[in-house]
């Protein structure tokens, strides 16, 4: 009898680390790109003898590089998997300043004929235009065309603020679906703290883990990562407790 309770013992222990280690993983992210790269992770990415670097030693590489083609096989990689955004707008700035390319930004128009319309005709296109599809309209025709025509009709219709925060948030593409309803109303300000823990209590631990790579990869407020990562270690030791 005591040797079944010690084994179950024993187990429950050996669950409650391997949910402990799931946590750190979740909370601090992946293993570094050199131990993926042994892993074979970067197999068939462009130049993986650049994307192995840290990005401070990789961005310095990129602005001196001298192949469009392969900044943009770069971009497009580095948007699909690391979205590291200091990487991104290196290679943007490289792109623009050097060869007069322009990249990222929403992956598609805001609508079918946007390209298309005159100044005039987006004028009165605009005034049926919801101001967020407007800001989202902004950024799509920054990482592209900048007519600054255009650029200045839509601005006044979605305020700057909107435009600058559409320009962020679509610099890796489209914007991913939300990690569970009401995460847009999370506020990394004191006055906002209460909702923060309201919202993260009535989450799972797989919609906790989906914000927290979420937050990294496009706001990257560190007020909200700190409290993700608290509520994914809270919740991983109630469920550890509760199944030992």
């Amino acid at each position: 009898m005591e040797t079944t309770q010690l084994a179950q013992s024993a187990h429950a222990t050996a669950e409650a680390l391997r949910a402990l280690i799931r946590t750190e993983l979740d909370c601090f992210g992946r293993p570094s790109r050199q131990s993926r790269a042994r892993a074979g992770q970067l197999s068939g990415a462009p130049a993986p003898e650049l994307l192995i670097l840290p990005a401070d030693q990789l961005n310095s590489k990129l602005a001196k590089l001298e192949d469009p083609d392969l900044l943009l096989e770069i971009f497009a990689w580095e948007r699909s998997h690391e979205r590291r955004r200091s990487v991104l707008r290196t290679i943007q700035r490289r792109l623009r300043r050097r060869f007069g390319v322009y990249a990222g930004g929403p992956d598609s128009p805001p609508w079918p004929d946007f390209e298309e319309l005159a100044v005039d005709e987006l004028r009165l296109r605009l005034r049926e235009i919801e101001p967020a599809r407007a800001a989202r309209a902004y950024a799509y025709e920054w990482y592209r065309n900048r007519r600054r025509p255009v650029l200045r009709l839509l601005e006044a219709r979605a305020g700057s603020e909107a435009c600058e925060r559409a320009i962020e948030e679509t610099l890796a593409g489209d914007p991913e679906e939300l990690p569970f309803p009401g995460y847009d109303t999370l506020q990394a300000s004191p006055q906002g703290r209460a909702h923060v823990r309201e919202m993260l209590s009535r989450a799972t631990r797989e919609q906790l883990v989906a914000a927290l790579e979420f937050e990294r990869r496009t706001k990257r407020r560190k007020v909200i990562e700190r409290a993700l990562r608290s509520a994914i270690r809270a919740r991983t030791l109630r469920e550890s407790e509760a199944a030992a």
